[in-house]
């Protein structure tokens, strides 16, 4: 069963909140996140972390999400491979200020990857993207 149809048997109110948004990243194979411990840089990673993590993971089996904790690092990052696990970019989060712009940037990575093939970020709650999930199981049932 896959994760479409684990999807369709919740019913929407009881989606957990971070399921919410449907994060798509078909042309990444892992995001590797690493920072210190206790240090004031990483809230804002541990946001993106905490509200994206679950929603990156459930929508896309092809990757691999990471997260670790190295003493002795400065400054959090997060790292970007494609599917081959070539290192794309490393993206330094300590300076960035939303949660929400550690998503654009690796969006944007994604989308440099494979123009062709761009990520989608689909808010489930909006009648656009429940209508585009309704259209994309409708294909998989006419296949």
């Amino acid at each position: 069963m896959n994760n479409i149809q684990k999807l369709a048997e919740i019913p929407f109110n009881k989606l957990p909140k971070t399921l919410m948004k449907r994060i798509l990243f078909p042309n990444i194979g892992k995001i590797e996140v690493t920072h210190k411990n206790q240090s004031k840089l990483y809230i804002t990673t541990m946001a993106f972390v905490n509200n994206y993590a679950p929603s990156i993971k459930f929508y896309n089996d092809h990757l691999e999400f990471q997260r670790k904790i190295v003493a002795d690092q400065q400054t959090p990052l997060v790292a970007i491979y494609d599917k081959d696990q070539k290192l794309i970019e490393k993206i330094d989060t300590g300076a960035i200020a939303h949660h929400t712009d550690i998503l654009q940037r690796i969006l944007k990575v994604n989308n440099q990857i494979n123009p062709s093939n761009p990520g989608l970020v689909i808010d489930l709650k909006s009648v656009e993207g429940a209508q585009l999930v309704k259209e994309e199981e409708n294909l998989k049932n006419q296949q």
